[in-house]
């Protein structure tokens, strides 16, 4: 295994992930939310720890994936990140609606499309970076 490409994928993975959900729910969507319950999107209620490691962790996640099915394109990167995201945001915001009733459940269906585009467009870089210069590494 090449533990350069893993902890670097991780981390790229996260930070796109973190970006990319500010870009959709922080500034795009606020409005959107506000109306329709969902995410806090107040900076000073927010727990930023939790936020930066659960992004950080969805990038370890991606990775463990795409190495154990030798993922090291961007097209299969966007594809397999794409339905990671889809399930995982299934799973979680279904989960949260159920228990919380807080978000409606259009609310949760355009969260769960914003997780499977940033999971996706993580993918697409992770699987990128696995196919930039040697083979894909090896878990």
């Amino acid at each position: 295994m090449n533990i350069q490409k893993f902890v670097l994928g991780s981390f790229v993975g996260g930070i796109i992930k973190f970006f990319l959900g500010f870009l959709f729910i922080g500034v795009l969507l606020k409005d959107f939310f506000a109306e329709n319950g969902g995410p806090v999107t107040n900076p000073d209620t927010m727990v930023w720890w939790a936020l930066v490691l659960g992004n950080l962790f969805s990038g370890v996640l991606l990775v463990y994936f795409f190495i154990k099915a030798n993922i090291s394109t961007l097209k299969k990167g966007v594809s397999t990140g794409f339905v990671i995201g889809l399930l995982i945001g299934l799973g979680n915001f279904l989960v949260t609606y159920a228990i919380t009733l807080s978000p409606s459940i259009k609310a949760v269906g355009v969260h769960v499309f914003v997780s499977a585009v940033n999971y996706a467009v993580a993918g697409a870089f992770i699987g990128w970076l696995f196919g930039y210069g040697k083979k894909s590494p090896k878990l």
